[in-house]
């Protein structure tokens, strides 16, 4: 007697999907290819996913839902950090969902991502930063983690321990001390310097700017912006 299949449902189709996405990128996703992974037809696909819009929307959800938001009790600052930290986390896993979130072809409808996002954006109204300042800090903590996922997976195309092993296996160049001393002498260093350090790096130092940037007490704010 064969095995019983057990039933298609919508959480069974997005892990396969997101299987899939992460084993051969966004370009190769579809509902046909993801029909396969699972065993059926694609219009079969079609009574738990709406279309590839839903797919995609299923996709942002399914990775972002795994952020663990932290005590809203904490100081801002901190919060901030931690969210970061679980976005950058997240992402770092499935960094071709990076691609769907950089091109907003994934739209988190789930209400826990949702919250998520209104958490961060509690904590800059919480840092005393102006409206406009806000956004601009909610923008840039968005762009840190995606542009630092893009760049620890060499565009999207590798995972963070094949990066790692690439740049470790390329060396350092024999960059000439005369011409160029920066470069040689801190060619060494790249090697040493794990690749999630840079994030924490630039990380604490985009919560301080925003620390110096918070609120003074007769109701102006700094401007992080170059002084003239």
């Amino acid at each position: 007697m064969g095995k019983t299949r057990a039933p298609l449902t919508r959480a069974h189709i997005l892990e396969a999907a997101l299987a899939l996405l992460d084993a051969e990128g966004l370009a190769a996703l579809s509902m046909r290819k993801v029909a396969a992974v699972v065993g059926v037809e694609a219009m079969s696909l079609y009574n738990h996913v709406a279309d590839k819009q839903d797919l995609l929307n299923g996709l942002t959800d399914l990775v972002l839902t795994r952020i663990t938001l932290p005590d809203p009790a904490r100081p801002w600052d901190a919060r901030l950090e931690a969210i970061a930290v679980g976005l950058y986390e997240a992402l770092i896993a499935h960094p071709a969902l990076v691609a769907i979130l950089a091109s907003e072809q994934g739209r988190p409808t789930d209400p826990r991502v949702l919250q998520g996002m209104d958490s961060i954006l509690a904590a800059l109204a919480e840092s005393g930063l102006s409206p406009a300042h806000q956004v601009n800090a909610y923008r840039g903590l968005l762009a840190l983690c995606l542009g630092f996922v893009l760049t620890h997976t060499q565009g999207l195309t590798a995972t963070a321990s094949e990066a790692q092993a690439e740049w470790a296996r390329s060396g350092v160049q024999p960059w000439d001390p005369q011409t160029l001393p920066h470069l040689a002498r801190l060619g060494p260093q790249f090697l040493k310097t794990p690749a999630e350090s840079d994030f924490r790096f630039m990380l604490a130092a985009y919560v301080s700017a925003l620390r110096s940037a918070t609120r003074r007490p007769g109701g102006r704010t700094r401007s992080v912006a170059k002084r003239r």
